[in-house]
């Protein structure tokens, strides 16, 4: 072979060379390139992949606050029609003021959202009035940051970490506040936010997420975490 390899003439001999320099130059710049583009594909997918799953987590965090808001607000003001109705009670002469006051709390304390939620009321100077807690009646709170903005706001939807005593990490709570002016009581529904996940209706959308299509084929899916058994 290096016979024929020396019968080949100068010129072929470096037209070979030089071809075969070219090939592999190009093999390793195609192999580079083919490397770099997988690369910069790749991150596009999955920038655009986690750009499409956070609008949709929005749009599920949106939804579920819509719900909880909805519901909240429609409990405060269902309770700030019974303080309404019990006052008009009074001013007819068929109550006392104090006994209107009894039957507004105990319907107030009758309430239950969840496991934890309930309704209390605070006066405008951060005064504890009503509450299923004895231990908290006729306490002073207004030293509480989300007590401050209750008196300020004394009615909207607000919401505030908070941790029980026995509890070691913070939990996200919602509260939505009525006011009764004639009393001065700060009617408040109080609950955390995790314990309303039946509230979010998926067709309120629904239709939004399937319309996050990603390319021709790819297409988003929710999951739920409960883990279900059969027997």
């Amino acid at each position: 072979m290096l016979k024929c390899l020396q019968n080949i003439r100068i010129r072929n001999r470096l037209f070979i060379t030089y071809s075969l320099i070219f090939m592999l130059s190009f093999a390793v710049t195609g192999a580079f390139i083919f490397y770099q583009v997988r690369t910069i594909v790749r991150d596009n997918i999955q920038s655009e992949l986690t750009r499409t799953t956070e609008t949709i987590r929005n749009m599920v965090l949106n939804s579920a606050d819509v719900a909880i808001r909805n519901y909240m607000r429609a409990v405060a003001e269902k309770n700030l029609d019974v303080a309404r109705h019990l006052h008009r009670q009074v001013q007819r002469g068929f109550l006392s003021e104090a006994e209107a006051k009894k039957q507004a709390t105990d319907v107030f304390l009758s309430q239950k959202l969840g496991s934890a939620g309930r309704v209390y009321c605070l006066n405008s100077n951060g005064i504890m009035v009503v509450h299923h807690k004895r231990s908290l009646l006729d306490v002073d709170l207004s030293g509480l940051p989300f007590v401050q903005e209750q008196i300020q706001s004394k009615s909207g939807f607000m919401t505030y970490d908070w941790r029980e005593p026995l509890e070691k990490v913070s939990r996200p709570k919602a509260i939505y506040m009525t006011y009764f002016e004639p009393w001065d009581w700060i009617i408040s529904v109080s609950t955390y936010r995790d314990e309303f996940t039946d509230l979010v209706n998926i067709s309120d959308f629904k239709q939004r997420i399937l319309n996050l299509g990603y390319g021709e084929s790819g297409y988003p899916f929710a999951l739920s975490p409960e883990i279900r058994t059969t027997g």
